[in-house]
C-alpha cells in the first residue's frame, strides 16, 4: 500500500470518495451532525485520547469500523490540533496510513464540496493488536537527557507568553532551556476566516531560519501534547524523520522539582 501525504489537500480527498480511503470526522459528535464530509465516519478524540492503553485505542478504532489496513484521512474544523492528535495516536499504535485534510471541514465547504448531514455507521472491525512505533513519543528522561545532546533540538509550540512565563499555568513558568519558540499557529495561514497551511517553502525556511533542520532529532511540545501534534506532523510532512512529541508537555515538565526552566 501507497501511504498518502501527511497533509491532503480537498481535491485530493474529493477524487476518492468511491471507497479509496476511509475518512474519520475527529469533531464530537455534535458539530459532526451539523455536516460532515459525505462518508465520514465519526471517531472524536475524546474517545481515543481518553483510552488507557494502546490495546484499549486499537479496540476504539475497530470498533468504529476501522480496520489496519484501511487508509485514513482525519479532518477537524481546519483551525485546530484535533486532528493532528488523533494521527499522533493512530500512528502511535502502528496505524500504516494517516493523513489530515488541510483547511478541515472549514475549507472543505468553502470550496464548494458537498456536506452530509446523515449519520454514518460502519459495521465494527477486528483492529487486532497494536504495534509499538518507537520514537513518536518522547518521556521526561529523554528530554531531560536531550538538554546536553547538540544533535537534538526542543522546540516549544506554545503561544509566546507560555514560553516566556509570563502566562502563569503551572508551578514553575517559563521554558526548558534552550527551546525554540514557534507557535503552533505559525504553520498556519487565513484567508477570509479559511485556515490551511503555508506552502512547503514558507514551511522550510520558518524552520530552517530558526535552526531546526532535518538533520537534528526534534523534540516538540506544548502544556498537555496536543497542539504540538500539529508541529509533530507538519514537520513530518517536510520530511524531518527524527521528530518525537513531548506529549507529556509542561503540565509534566513545570511541575516536576528537578526540571530546569528559564524565564524571559
Amino acid at each position: 500500500m501507497t501511504r498518502a501525504p501527511n497533509f491532503v489537500s480537498t481535491a485530493w480527498l474529493s477524487a476518492r470518495l468511491s471507497g479509496d480511503v476511509v475518512i474519520m470526522d475527529c469533531r464530537p459528535p455534535f458539530f459532526h451532525a451539523q455536516g460532515h464530509v459525505p462518508g465520514a465516519v465519526n471517531l472524536p478524540l475524546f474517545l481515543i485520547a481518553g483510552a488507557e492503553s494502546a490495546e484499549a485505542i486499537s479496540a476504539r478504532v475497530g470498533q468504529a469500523g476501522i480496520s489496519r489496513g484501511d487508509p485514513l484521512v482525519l479532518y477537524d474544523d481546519g483551525a485546530s490540533p484535533t486532528a493532528s492528535h488523533v494521527a499522533f495516536l493512530l500512528e502511535g499504535i502502528g496505524h500504516p496510513s494517516v493523513s489530515v485534510l488541510d483547511g478541515g471541514i472549514t475549507k472543505w465547504a468553502r470550496d464548494g464540496f458537498d456536506v452530509d448531514y446523515s449519520p454514518v455507521v460502519l459495521p465494527a472491525a477486528d483492529y487486532g493488536s497494536p504495534t509499538s512505533i518507537p520514537g513518536i513519543a518522547a518521556s521526561t528522561d529523554e528530554v531531560l537527557q536531550a538538554l546536553s545532546d547538540p544533535a537534538t533540538v526542543i522546540v516549544d509550540v506554545r503561544h509566546p507568553s507560555e514560553y516566556l512565563g509570563v502566562q502563569h499555568t503551572v508551578r514553575k513558568n517559563g521554558h526548558i532551556p534552550g527551546a525554540i519558540n514557534i507557535d503552533w499557529t505559525n504553520n498556519l495561514e487565513s484567508t477570509e476566516g479559511v485556515p490551511r497551511l503555508h506552502s512547503t517553502e514558507d514551511l522550510k525556511r520558518l524552520y530552517a531560519d530558526a535552526g531546526v533542520t532535518p538533520d537534528k532529532h526534534v523534540i516538540v511540545h506544548c502544556q498537555s501534547g496536543s497542539r504540538s501534534t500539529f508541529t509533530w506532523l507538519v514537520l513530518k510532512s517536510l520530511g524531518y524523520e527524527n521528530v518525537s512529541n513531548y506529549a507529556a508537555g509542561w503540565q509534566e515538565w513545570g511541575n516536576r522539582p528537578d526540571t530546569p526552566v528559564e524565564e524571559a
